[in-house]
C-alpha cells in the first residue's frame, strides 16, 4: 500500500527461523529487546512479530526518507507511542498472528491490522456507536464489518498516541481512515483530514 508521503508494508512472520529472529534481534532498538526479553517465555509468535515490525519499519525509514539506522532515534510518549526524537517522520507498526504492518509517513499515521473476528455483540454494543452498531446488524457479512470498525477505531487510537485512554465510542470528525481486506485480514490506515498527504 502507498500513503502519498508515506508507504504500508504487510509481512508474514509464519516462517521466520529462530536463527533469522536471532539475527533480526541485533536491529532492534533497546526498547524493543526490553519488550522482546520479557516476552521470551509467554509468546514466540509475538517475539517474532514484535521484532519484525522494529526491523520493518527500520529498513521503511531507510529505503524511503534515507535516515541511517545510527540516526533512527526512538523516544516513547507517556502512552508509550514510540516516535522519532527530532525527526519529522512518523511511524506505527501493529501485528496480528502472523501478520506484521508498518506504515511509515511524513504526517502522524495510526495503522491496526486483524484476523478477521468473529462478530461479537457484546464487545461491538462496549465499543460502538448507534450508527456502527447498524451497520454491523445490517451486513450481510457481520464477521468482516465488526472487524473493519474495529480496526478503524484501533488505528486511530494509535494514530493519536493515547491507547484506549482516548477511547472515543462516537466516531471522530477529524481523522479519515482507508480500509483494506488482504486474505482474512483486515488493515485499518488513519491520519487526520485536510492534510496533504
Amino acid at each position: 500500500m502507498t500513503l502519498n508521503k508515506g508507504v504500508v508494508y504487510i509481512v508474514n512472520t509464519q516462517n521466520c527461523t529462530k536463527q533469522q529472529q536471532g539475527f533480526l534481534y541485533n536491529f532492534c532498538d533497546d526498547y524493543i529487546k526490553q519488550k522482546v526479553d520479557n516476552l521470551r517465555l509467554i509468546d514466540n509468535q509475538k517475539i517474532v512479530n514484535t521484532i519484525v515490525g522494529c526491523v520493518l519499519r527500520k529498513y521503511l525509514v531507510k529505503k524511503y526518507f534515507n535516515i541511517e539506522l545510527k540516526d533512527q532515534v526512538v523516544a516513547l510518549n507517556k502512552f508509550h507511542k514510540p516516535f522519532f526524537k527530532g525527526k519529522k517522520i512518523y511511524f506505527n507498526v501493529s501485528h496480528s498472528c502472523s501478520m506484521v504492518a508498518c506504515a511509515v509517513s511524513v504526517y502522524p499515521v495510526g495503522i491496526d491490522i486483524e484476523k478477521i473476528h468473529k462478530y461479537n455483540k457484546s464487545m461491538a454494543d462496549y465499543l460502538f456507536c448507534e450508527e456502527e452498531i447498524n451497520s454491523i446488524t445490517k451486513s450481510i457479512d457481520k464477521d468482516l464489518e465488526f472487524s473493519k470498525l474495529w480496526v478503524i477505531k484501533e488505528s486511530k487510537l494509535k494514530l493519536k498516541g493515547c491507547g484506549f485512554v482516548g477511547y472515543m465510542k462516537e466516531p471522530e470528525k477529524n481523522i479519515e481512515t482507508d480500509v483494506s481486506v488482504i486474505g482474512d485480514y483486515v488493515v485499518g490506515v488513519s491520519r487526520y483530514k485536510n492534510r496533504a498527504y
